[in-house]
């Protein structure tokens, strides 16, 4: 029979290998976990690529860009289709594309970054950054707010075929837009209105010192590295992608 100091020796052994190999056995079930986890969102994310592929050929769609942020991360990251039909040359995660009116976010956020500062209240005439902004009803005239132009509540639905002459300033844009009359009372519905937000920019960049698009690089391109961003559609044409 086993000596009682000899079966304390067994015990003590195979507590020792249990707490030793417990450790590892987690550690892998956790890098199975992940594993799992990994697999599944590259299963997602194959799907979304697929379904979006399959949009883009449906409405005849030349190419696009797609990226997807997950916790401040980029988790992927695809050009699909072509830049050049003609050519069949594919679009690339680094290929530009002009955004069109996704530019608003840019103006609404230097307008705020403006009201943060206490450069500007929300609640403030556009008279008092642009003297000559004028709208044709007296009463929205007077009651206007910067706030009014960023919520499309102007009065004013589409009046921005001068910006299709391509030749007007932005000030000739605006005084143009003056004149137009309006199909809503202020403030009584949504109409969506690009002048009023180009008003709305050029109100932060008088407040703020600077010239709009200087404005944009400063505060908003370069603290966040968006080097390849530019607002010239010009610009953009000269560049190899």
């Amino acid at each position: 029979m086993p000596s009682k100091k000899f079966l304390n020796l067994i015990l003590v052994l195979l507590l020792i290998l249990t707490t030793s190999v417990a450790p590892f056995s987690f550690v892998a079930a956790q890098e199975a976990s992940k594993a799992a986890a990994s697999s599944e969102l590259e299963a997602k994310l194959a799907a979304i690529e697929q379904t979006l592929e399959a949009k883009r050929k449906q409405y005849g769609v030349p190419g696009m860009s797609l990226v997807i942020v997950k916790d401040d991360k980029i988790i992927y990251l695809k050009g699909l289709g072509f830049k050049d039909l003609e050519k069949q040359v594919a679009v690339t995660p680094d290929t530009l594309f002009a955004i069109g009116s996704s530019t608003k976010a840019f103006t609404a956020l230097t307008v705020l970054m403006s009201a943060d500062e206490g450069k500007l209240s929300l609640d403030d005439s556009p008279k008092k950054y642009l003297p000559y902004f004028k709208l044709y009803d007296p009463e929205a005239d007077a009651k206007i707010t910067i706030r009014d132009l960023l919520s499309h509540s102007s009065g004013l639905n589409r009046t921005d075929l001068a910006f299709a002459i391509g030749t007007l300033s932005r000030e000739e844009v605006i005084r143009v837009a003056g004149l137009a009359h309006p199909t809503a009372k202020l403030r009584e519905k949504f109409q969506y209105q690009n002048v009023m937000f180009t008003v709305a920019g050029e109100v932060a960049a008088h407040a703020q010192g600077k010239k709009w698009e200087s404005l944009v690089r400063d505060r908003i391109f370069k603290p966040l590295g968006m080097k390849n961003s530019d607002l010239s559609v010009a610009e953009m044409e000269k560049s190899r992608d």
